[in-house]
């Protein structure tokens, strides 16, 4: 019976259904809060994260999604930057997918995104009725990048 049990714990892990690896997407998220007490979530990678976050969207009132021009290719790794109207930082973080949501009060808020040395910025303002999104595109070249 021992045998049997070590035989089906060796399969299960061969075969990746035993434990997830480190960075494979299980579909489940956890909200996370800033140091300025924003709460935000993102991932994206993969098909069942996406799903999972689409799920989650009705949530959030901002909504952001990094890709490349042209092919549409989604980006991770985005350092995203979320300042409001005083100037003040709201939120500082970098993303773990393409998909990146966040839990904001009324105002008009800068956001400003980097990737691979490339900076775009857009002015985004919540009334607080209708959720806002935003595609920001990152080219391999400077020239065709933009917000």
């Amino acid at each position: 019976m021992k045998n049997l049990f070590i035989i089906a714990a060796c399969a299960a892990t061969l075969s990746g259904t035993a434990f997830p690896a480190s960075g494979q997407e299980t579909g489940s998220y956890q909200h996370r809060t800033s140091a300025s007490a924003v709460q935000f979530i993102s991932g994206g990678i993969g098909a069942g994260s996406r799903e999972a976050m689409e799920r989650l969207r009705p949530k959030y009132d901002l909504r952001l999604t990094f890709a490349r021009p042209g092919s549409g290719e989604y980006l991770s790794d985005v350092t995203v930057d979320i300042k409001d109207a005083k100037g003040d930082t709201v939120l500082h973080e970098i993303t773990e997918g393409p998909l990146f949501f966040a839990k904001l009060p009324q105002g008009t808020y800068r956001v400003v995104a980097e990737f691979e040395g490339i900076t775009l910025v857009k002015t985004i303002t919540l009334s607080g009725e209708k959720p806002r999104g935003a595609v920001f595109y990152f080219a391999n070249d400077r020239k065709e990048a933009r917000s």
